[in-house]
């Protein structure tokens, strides 16, 4: 079964110069990630878009209906940034310990199934970033996985809270 990845309902738009992606986290309720112009407090990811761009960002988790084989929920990524010929893949946490990991596990359930169900190819500059509302930047040294995103979907992949539109 096919990915349906362009969900309009799950996507919202911004071309300010300085927004924020939410994940309100309530399980109970099924919430998906969005977009916030004001509200910094809810924020876990700041995006700067200096040269306003208009960017998209499509929630996948709670969105997007992605089922394993059994047809439980398959893990994956909060959602996607996307402008131009740009994708950028966005977990978002707001954890005090041992949240990268985890992050990245999802952020790469999603670029598989992305490479397989999207149109991966069609976008020539491709990011990821684990983002944490608690850690500004993280030393996240796992060359491993870093050399794997870069190496099988030719990705750089970050682990901070600011995330430049360039």
């Amino acid at each position: 079964m096919s990915i349906n990845w362009n969900e309009a309902a799950c996507t919202t738009s911004s071309s300010a110069q300085i927004f924020g992606l939410c994940d309100d986290e309530d399980e109970r309720k099924k919430t998906q990630a969005y977009i916030s112009e004001d509200s910094e407090d809810l924020w876990l990811a700041t995006v700067i878009n200096s040269q306003t761009i208009g960017v998209n960002f499509t929630a996948i988790d709670n969105c997007v209906e992605i089922l394993r084989p059994d047809k439980s929920m398959a893990s994956r990524c909060d959602g996607i940034l996307s402008y131009g010929s740009t994708i950028v893949f966005v977990e978002l946490k707001d954890k005090k310990d041992r949240w990268a990991g985890g992050g990245f596990k999802q952020i790469e359930a999603t670029v598989e199934l992305y490479e397989r169900d999207g149109n991966l190819a069609a976008f020539t500059t491709r990011k990821a970033y684990v983002s944490n509302r608690r850690k500004q930047l993280i030393p996240y040294n796992n060359l491993a996985t870093q050399n794997k995103f870069d190496e099988n979907w030719n990705m750089t992949i970050h682990a901070e809270n600011i995330i430049n539109i360039e």
